[in-house]
């Protein structure tokens, strides 16, 4: 709302708002086939009709009751009266009536003094106020005005939010609205069907939302949401206030989450203020047009007057004032309406039952829908925002034209929709965690991240400080680096380093070119930190964000906010290490914040305290300001059996080695057992973000529930914890000797004849050692070979974790493991399935025949590590059948 908005009186409604569709129908219709060309159309002006229509309508009355005084007092108050009741609005407590003609004002002078009525007014006329491949765009200069180009790259409107349009009515045949209506409803002639006979609505619907990018005709501000056409006006443009706030009230109790009023009147009525306050107090956006008076005597229109009502003024296309829009105290924003004396009319839809194509106008009738249709993008990419605060981005966002700061032609200023979805995003740069406690001379990692929320993202450069003096940058050995590790999403790096002596990070990046940009929670760049000193108060080291930091799209900056993070370094009082099963060899990322609970134990047993730790890059852990003493020392991980270290002296002077954390234990009862293996297979074949996923069967925490996962478990199946260790030190249990095992197809070469039963078996040699668990896929061409089954696994590796064939795609998927309570494989010649085939018809090649081969990926495991091997793949040559003999 425009500051010190002056009070109104109550008098007479008349009025126009789109200065194009006043004087009868002055469209200037397209024709569908083409586009507009030569000079822009001359189209006749018309501003407020003076003299051309009554006031008020002849006999209708308007009464607005107390609250409290009940629908049955309400009747019997009207029926004394002798008075026919028009229409009745409950949710606003008041009624349209009937009374004798040319005693209106009489009667509501007389009403108003009784106690049971709040006002009583004579029922006022209201009037209108008169980078998609659509072939007409170009002519749309109100869309590149108001930012729409970018703007629809973020969200071109949802299907959940509707806009209102209390008008004229819809023309619902035009195909740029095709299926983009919800119900509405005819106040005029009191029924459903709410089309429009005269076109305005038409028109401001267009604007508001148009179809876009379906290759015809023009593009709307927001085209994917839903339109919901309201008749309170008849064929001429005219109806009555009271349809009108009725029509309000029916737009807000059947979903409607904007509403947009491109009609008006110089004079105030309290029965569509109430309405308008029942929309705003049910969080509905009210958008209107602000008038076209301004070349006549500009007197303030209603309801744009009202408070809480996001009050449009018009400009041109070059930004200027059109030098019809009413200006005032009551102006909120300016959006383009077209002007005529200065550059061109706004281009839209039209349609009124008899004709339709599409049309140039110019009003703030058509300036508001712009805003209407901005209000529903904001709802639609943020449903979460209040009315309140989506006028407050709209106000806040505009262009700043005319003198600085509000003013009467422009209010806030011209609107720019791709600053106010911006403004709505409130994206941020924050460094995580924000707060955190290590351990002096342990590694430990930060992420920067930028979260954009619904706003793609192109590119982002940010500068980091720490101070040297506390934290040193390292690689992923401890060692002194310039090195960081940039995320994934923004690929192309123009720069990504670090400088221990400034005490600075510098990061920037850009997406990719091809496909889309990220957005939501995006992690810029990791950044690996050894702390080198004590920090001496609560609030630790900080390390903080430059202000010049900034995320870019379309070369709009983002980044709203900034947050820092701090970090205190504790002298530690024990540093542990733990080494994983199945991670790799550290240092490493993926040895790196693994979860630990540690707790120190008295002599009977019981805890004493209890810690929640993470691993660094190399598997230590450090325990912060522990209790002094000598304590037996539990440690468990995520998924693995616990670890008990008798007799630990607390201060420690050095690394104690807890040893290897055994994995398979998903149910957490410090067992592994066939309550794990069921929660494995459950979740087997799955990866991070699938239904079934079940990250407590990850025991090798790569994302992907593997054969992989089932080798650890197999491995240390029926082990329980706590694992005691004995001694200073553990030394961990040795990996078995890397191996070049062998799989392969057998026969490698056959010849067989259409209708024949292939069989070919997968063998594996595991080269003296021991094998629990393998994963292949195989390939075969679909047209010449069809699987008579799945495979027949063999009896070495009898678990069968899956055995899927995809006949599209020509692949069989095999994994198998060994018997829990079983041996291992091993052997020259391991039979791990057999594969039988129909040969459906001929290969054309000759002996080349047809490959049936291992897919990558395809590995053989032993106690959590996968095993290197060969493959040899086989060759099937389909013949023809031979003939039969007679």
């Amino acid at each position: 709302m425009g500051p010190g908005r002056k009070r109104w009186n109550r008098t007479a409604w008349v009025v126009a708002l789109g200065v194009a569709l006043i004087a009868g129908l002055a469209f200037v219709p397209l024709a569908w086939a083409e586009g507009p060309s030569g000079d822009w159309p001359a189209l006749p002006l018309a501003g407020a009709p003076e003299g051309t229509a009554p006031a008020f309508a002849p006999g209708r009355l308007v009464i607005g009751f107390q609250p409290g005084v009940t629908q049955g007092e309400q009747r019997t108050f009207l029926a004394g009266r002798g008075w026919t009741v028009v229409r009745r609005m409950p949710a606003l407590n008041a009624v349209v009536v009937s009374v004798p003609k040319g005693q209106e004002e009489a009667l509501a002078g007389e009403l108003r003094a009784l106690p049971a009525v709040r006002y009583a007014e004579p029922d006022a006329i209201v009037q209108a106020l008169g980078v998609p491949d659509d072939p007409y765009f170009d002519s749309q200069w109100n869309m590149g005005l108001i930012g729409m180009i970018p703007a629809w790259d973020i969200s071109a409107g949802s299907a959940d939010v509707v806009i209102a349009i209390v008008d004229t009515g819809i023309d619902p045949g035009h195909p740029e609205l095709a299926g983009r209506l919800v119900a509405g409803y005819d106040f005029v002639n009191e029924d459903p069907d709410a089309s429009d006979d005269e076109g305005h609505g038409t028109f401001c619907a267009g604007i508001a939302g148009a179809m876009g990018d379906n290759g015809q005709g023009i593009a709307g501000v927001a085209w994917n949401v839903r339109l919901m056409p309201v008749k309170v006006l008849d064929s001429d443009g005219v109806g009555y206030a009271s349809d009108v706030a009725a029509g309000i009230v029916w737009a807000v109790d059947h979903g409607a989450d904007v509403i947009n009023l491109s009609l008006g009147s110089s004079q105030s009525m309290r029965v569509v203020e109430d309405a308008v306050n029942y929309a705003l107090s049910h969080d509905v956006v009210v958008v209107a047009a602000a008038g076209n008076t301004y070349h006549l005597d500009n007197h303030p229109i209603y309801p744009a007057m009202y408070p809480g009502v996001i009050a449009v003024a018009a400009v041109g296309a070059n930004d200027e004032h059109a030098y019809y829009s009413t200006t005032g105290d009551f102006v909120d924003v300016a959006a383009p309406g077209g002007n005529s004396e200065g550059s061109r009319r706004v281009l839209s839809i039209y349609g009124n039952g008899l004709s339709r194509g599409y049309a140039w106008g110019e009003g703030t009738s058509f300036a508001a829908p712009h805003v209407a249709g901005m209000a529903a993008l904001l709802r639609s990419v943020k449903p979460s925002l209040s009315q309140l605060r989506v006028a407050e981005i709209i106000t806040s966002t505009a262009q700043d034209r005319g003198a600085p700061g509000w003013d009467p032609e422009y209010g806030w200023g011209r609107v720019d929709v791709l600053q106010a979805m911006i403004r709505a995003a409130n994206a941020s740069l924050r460094v995580e965690p924000a707060a955190s406690a290590v351990s002096q001379d342990t590694l430990f990692r930060l992420n920067v991240v930028l979260s954009s929320g619904f706003l793609p993202v192109e590119s982002a450069n940010v500068i980091l400080h720490f101070d040297p003096a506390v934290l040193q940058v390292v690689d992923a050995s401890g060692q002194p680096a310039s090195t960081i590790i940039p995320g994934e999403a923004l690929p192309i790096l123009l720069r990504a380093q670090a400088d221990n002596a400034a005490g600075t990070v510098l990061f920037d990046a850009r997406a990719s070119y091809s496909g889309p940009a990220p957005r939501g929670d995006i992690v810029l760049f990791t950044v690996r930190f050894r702390a080198l000193a004590q920090t001496l108060t609560p609030e630790g080291t900080r390390i903080s964000i430059d202000p010049m930091s900034q995320a870019f799209y379309y070369g709009q900056e983002l980044v709203a906010e900034r947050q820092d993070a701090g970090v205190v370094v504790q002298a530690p009082w024990f540093i542990g290490s733990v080494r994983l099963q199945g991670h790799g060899v550290p240092p490493s990322a993926r040895w790196s914040d693994y979860a630990l609970t540690v707790q120190l134990l008295d002599a009977a047993g019981s805890v004493v305290r209890s810690f929640d730790v993470t691993t660094d890059e190399t598997g230590r852990f450090a325990l912060l300001s522990p209790p002094s003493g000598t304590f037996d020392m539990l440690v468990k991980g995520r998924h693995s059996l616990s670890i008990l270290r008798r007799g630990v002296t607390l201060p420690a002077v050095g690394v104690v080695d807890m040893g290897t954390l055994l994995e398979g234990d998903a149910s957490g009862d410090d067992r592994v057992s066939g309550v794990d293996f069921s929660i494995l297979a459950t979740a087997y074949a799955t990866q991070r973000g699938d239904a079934g996923w079940d990250a407590r069967a990850d025991f090798n925490d790569d994302g992907r529930i593997t054969a992989l996962d089932f080798s650890l478990l197999a491995s240390n199946y029926a082990q329980e914890g706590p694992i005691v260790v004995a001694g200073t030190t553990q030394t961990a249990s040795a990996l078995p000797p890397q191996r070049k095992m062998r799989l392969w197809l057998a026969p490698e070469q056959q010849l067989v004849h259409a209708g024949d039963i292939v069989e070919l078996n997968v063998l594996l040699d595991t080269a003296g050692g021991a094998v629990d668990a393998a994963e292949f896929a195989i390939s075969y061409d679909p047209d010449i070979l069809q699987p008579a089954a799945g495979a027949e696994t063999g009896a070495d590796l009898p678990v069968v974790l899956q055995n899927q064939v995809d006949s599209q795609r020509g692949v069989i998927s095999v994994a198998l493991g060994r018997e829990l309570r079983g041996r291992p494989a091993q052997g020259a010649a391991v039979r791990l399935a057999t594969l039988r085939f129909k040969a459906l018809r001929p290969t054309r090649n000759g002996l080349r025949g047809t490959d049936v081969r291992f897919l990558p990926g395809s590995d053989v495991y032993f106690a959590g590590s996968g095993l290197t091997n060969r493959h040899a793949d086989a060759v099937v040559v389909v013949a023809v059948a031979p003939a039969k003999s007679p």
